[in-house]
């Protein structure tokens, strides 16, 4: 049975952390995992508490860095979790790695799913699908329009960050801290797919709803919407 490495950057959301990614990791049906916490440089530290819920748990504090000016939502956005994904990647030890957000939630069979069709297609790589609070299904990536030349044959898509599986042997590629000043596919899951792609991987695309995004407490947006205004994003 495949191990999967769980990677979750996280700041002053330990609430949050514990009632949504941990407590949907500890649901999987899936039962070959280690989970990788970053705290990136939280007011208060909780990493023993959280290591306590589950020995396949470890938690890892870094110091926060700032590569963007402090306050700019737009530049947070982009570039906040580079840092402590970065510092995840040095830990893992599993066959292939997961990413999930801290306020994200996976359904009990996310895992089992994503396997099952990675390894059945021979796949580096595949992604799903995830809904919102209402049921309605995010749009996924066209891949071949979001690049060009060689890349665009491939076709295909790309599903929710809060879905990505792939294969260990590519953790050597890391996220960009400046990935926030680019003119385009700023956002630091958009740039580390693009670079990943250069190491031409074999791409899968399963199109089933598989975690839930959903508002934060006190919120009523997700994703980019939560920090800035929508059309101050680039991504």
């Amino acid at each position: 049975m495949s191990k999967v490495s769980i990677i979750i950057p996280t700041r002053n959301r330990w609430d949050l952390l514990i009632e949504r990614a941990i407590d949907s990791v500890l649901r999987q049906s899936h039962k070959k995992w280690q989970l990788i916490i970053v705290d990136d440089g939280s007011d208060e530290d909780r990493s023993d508490e959280v290591k306590k819920i589950d020995k396949r748990i470890k938690v890892y504090r870094i110091e926060k860095k700032y590569d963007y000016p402090k306050g700019n939502l737009k530049a947070e956005w982009l570039a906040g979790p580079v840092h402590a994904l970065n510092e995840a990647l040095e830990h893992v030890d599993g066959d292939w790695i997961a990413r999930l957000d801290d306020d994200d939630i996976w359904y009990p069979d996310c895992l089992e799913n994503l396997l099952e069709f990675a390894e059945a297609g021979e796949f580096d790589f595949v992604s799903a699908l995830w809904q919102d609070v209402n049921g309605i299904v995010g749009m996924p990536y066209d891949i071949s329009k979001l690049y060009t030349g060689r890349v665009a044959q491939r076709g295909g898509y790309l599903g929710g960050v809060q879905t990505w599986l792939y294969k260990a042997e590519y953790k050597h590629i890391k996220y960009n801290p400046m990935c926030w000043r680019k003119s385009w596919n700023a956002n630091n899951e958009l740039d580390w797919f693009e670079r990943f792609l250069r190491e031409n991987p074999r791409i899968g695309f399963l199109p089933k709803v598989l975690c839930a995004v959903i508002p934060r407490p006190g919120e009523t947006e997700i994703g980019s919407k939560a920090y800035v205004k929508e059309t101050e994003y680039v991504g």
